[in-house]
């Protein structure tokens, strides 16, 4: 319920000449897009439910540590100052970043914080879209999913949520004494910084919200895919529960305590699931991993020599050809594992060339590589497999009475508690508002349709940014491509500095039909390329493909050859240091080669044998291209 009475729509102005945007969204993504629209010179407000930037990050476990280190993960205008020597931000470190990035480029003045977007829709005869947005009120903790069953927030305070407006919190992984939370009176309350006028401000839960509707020239959507939580109904669950189990979503995950001396199932391996999967083995009796099929292609946070793994994301690497791609990892994970294996590379301990050698015999083992497989960039339940003991299993499960999970191949595992590390789903309830989802807003689209059709399979969208009934680019969606092996923040940069140059009018889409005919294309390839995975992970795609892709869009593509002969170093750099966006600022629109050579001239580069094999492997496919074997030429090479 809103307080006051819903108010006229208020058309957004804009300077003469520029338009209006409302961006959904602060954070990583909603970010990107304020700083390029905004230096353009058009009018921006960004409407976020959270009292601070950052979006997911705010929301993160305790100890919460990015898979791609500083370099690959900053973006290509705004440097954190240590190129030379990249580290693994833990999340409050990355907040901190976005903090000096929204504040460096003036963006706070821009968002609306405590603010949610009710509905989206078009105007049939101005052609704007309006937006109508709930303005403050006491922030309710977004906690959407509690435990599936088991124990979780009582409905009776989720009651008292909705009625009284205060925040309430899962007492079970105790948020309040880490999230700034107070009890009052039976409520939670939270203290927040105002970024307007610089004080520490108190929620009151008094407090509602007021509707308004605004008017803009076009919604970017930058909600992110970490929203809503994904929680499968597994087979025999009740009975599961009924016999003292519990069944939760790493959502609720906070921290491990809680698991001490218990025996944890985990569903999932992938980034996250792999970080919580050791954590709780430091904490619980006994852990178990259970992945359906093949788990992601693992990568480590960091090379045995102590630096970050992502160094050897480099252009040479990925300039090889898909025919090759395997190849070249199983080359490359056979030499890493016999380097492992003797105690080369300079790993510190036994256990950690262990690891090493572990994370080997996996990716081996199920005949995966960097080329064709979503990654898992951080080898947390290789560690906890190798050092505490938990097994995987990589097989189907149903769950019993007694607490046990059941696996395909006969055998059990009695767990207290299944933890359910099985990602998250796109939903955009705003385009399903009842008092909007059945206008329209192009020929027999309705508004619902924006979310079932688009919203629901990014890949619909032209390069996964545009909706294609709009050749204006009014209706955009970003960080919704997710890089197998890279990081979403540069990833919607790029896509970010595509958009304002459609949105200044600087480029121009083409027409509906080549947009749908090309959006169907490029998801036949990136489905060819990746298999079962890309039908899993709605928006997979290659990060040097994709990005290359967006930069071709737009004149950004780095002129390598012209490098070559002009600036070897960077050159250099480029093909065998880490995949960074510094490299499509070298040219083009609004490019900033200044920073870009300072941030190559400090900038590490890759694993000496890696680069090695990577190399050898692209000059053999240089050479066969040449010869007339058109499949073994490299990609923008």
């Amino acid at each position: 319920m809103f307080g006051g009475s819903r108010s006229e729509v208020e058309v957004v102005e804009a300077a003469p000449g520029k338009k209006t945007l409302c961006v959904i969204g602060a954070g990583a993504s909603g970010l990107t897009v304020m700083k390029e629209v905004t230096a353009l010179g058009h009018t921006v407000q960004c409407f976020d439910e959270n009292v601070r930037i950052g979006g997911v990050y705010t929301k993160s476990y305790d100890r919460t540590m990015l898979t791609t280190s500083s370099l690959l993960t900053a973006y290509s205008d705004y440097s954190d100052g240590r190129e030379d020597s990249p580290k693994f931000w833990s999340d409050e470190e990355y907040l901190n970043y976005l903090d000096g990035f929204a504040t460096e480029f003036g963006l706070y003045e821009h968002i609306e914080f405590r603010s949610t977007v009710k509905s989206v829709t078009k105007c049939p005869t101005t052609g704007k879209w309006l937006v109508k947005v709930a303005l403050g009120g006491c922030y309710v903790w977004p906690h959407r999913s509690t435990f599936l069953l088991g124990r979780g927030v009582p409905e009776s305070a989720r009651e008292e949520a909705a009625t009284k407006g205060a925040a309430t919190l899962d007492d079970f992984y105790g948020k309040a004494a880490t999230q700034g939370f107070e009890k009052i009176k039976g409520s939670y309350v939270y203290d927040y910084y105002d970024h307007v006028t610089g004080e520490k401000r108190r929620m009151d839960p008094s407090e509602r919200a007021t509707a308004k509707t605004l008017a803009f020239d076009a919604v970017a959507v930058c909600t992110g895919t970490n929203t809503w939580a994904s929680l499968p109904e597994f087979e025999g669950q009740d009975e599961y529960v009924a016999s003292g189990g519990e069944i939760v979503h790493s959502e609720n995950y906070k921290k491990p305590e809680v698991f001490k001396d218990k025996r944890i199932l985990i569903v999932g391996a992938g980034e996250s699931g792999s970080d919580i999967c050791n954590e709780i083995a430091e904490e619980a009796a006994k852990v178990a991993i259970a992945v359906r099929g093949k788990h992601g292609h693992i990568i480590p946070r960091k090379q045995s020599d102590g630096r970050v793994t992502d160094l050897n994301t480099n252009r040479c690497r990925y300039s090889n050809p898909y025919v090759l791609g395997d190849w070249v990892g199983y080359v490359t994970q056979l030499a890493k594992k016999t380097v492992a294996k003797y105690g080369g590379g300079r790993a510190k301990d036994a256990s950690e060339r262990a690891v090493l050698q572990k994370i080997g015999e996996l990716n081996m083992s199920q005949g995966t590589s960097a080329f064709s497989k979503f990654g898992c960039k951080n080898e947390g339940f290789v560690t906890a497999m190798v050092t505490k003991g938990a097994e995987l299993h990589r097989d189907t499960f149903v769950l019993k009475g007694g607490k046990k999970a059941v696996f395909a191949d006969g055998s059990e595992f009695v767990a207290d508690a299944v933890v359910a590390c099985t990602g998250y789903k796109n939903s955009f309830p705003m385009f399903e508002a009842d008092d909007v989802k059945h206008d329209q807003v192009s020929d027999g689209v309705r508004v619902a349709d924006l979310n079932k059709r688009y919203g629901q399979n990014p890949r619909k969208l032209y390069k996964q940014i545009f909706c294609p009934l709009f050749q204006t680019g009014e209706l955009a969606f970003f960080g919704f491509a997710r890089p197998a092996f890279g990081a979403i923040p540069p990833t919607a940069e790029m896509q970010s500095r595509f958009f304002a140059l459609v949105f200044d009018g600087v480029v121009t889409l083409p027409s509906r039909e080549v947009m749908e005919t090309t959006a169907a294309k490029d998801q036949a390839n990136w489905e060819y390329r990746f298999g079962y995975d890309a039908k899993r992970v709605k928006g997979l795609v290659d990060f040097q493909l994709y990005c290359d892709d967006l930069a071709e869009q737009f004149g950004a593509l780095p002129p390598l050859r012209r490098l070559f002969f002009t600036k070897p170093k960077i050159w250099w750099k480029i093909m065998f240091g880490p995949f960074t966006m510094h490299q499509y600022r070298l040219v083009g629109p609004y490019a900033n080669p200044e920073l870009a050579a300072r941030v190559y001239s400090k900038q590490p580069v890759g694993d000496l044998l890696e680069s090695s094999i990577t190399a050898t492997f692209l000059i053999m496919a240089k050479t066969l291209s040449l010869l007339g074997f058109k499949q073994f030429t490299p990609n923008n090479f």
